[in-house]
């Protein structure tokens, strides 16, 4: 098993995860899954997969401004 998960279960602002997902991919260039695809208990958030070199993910926060 590795030594950590590959995921990110972030909360979507207002629990509006597909507006999120298009906020994420519109200012960020970040492709990621509005919760719901995984079942009721995953709605109000999106999944993000932590597979990108380090730079690539900074470069994803700096364009969102974080």
């Amino acid at each position: 098993l590795p030594g950590g998960g590959i995921y990110l279960w972030v909360p979507a602002p207002g629990g509006d995860a597909w507006a999120f997902t298009e906020r994420l991919a519109r200012e960020g260039g970040a492709l990621v899954s509005p919760g719901d695809f995984y079942g009721p208990a995953a709605a109000g958030h999106v999944r993000i997969a932590v597979v990108q070199p380090d730079e690539r993910l900074e470069l994803v926060a700096q364009r969102l401004g974080v």
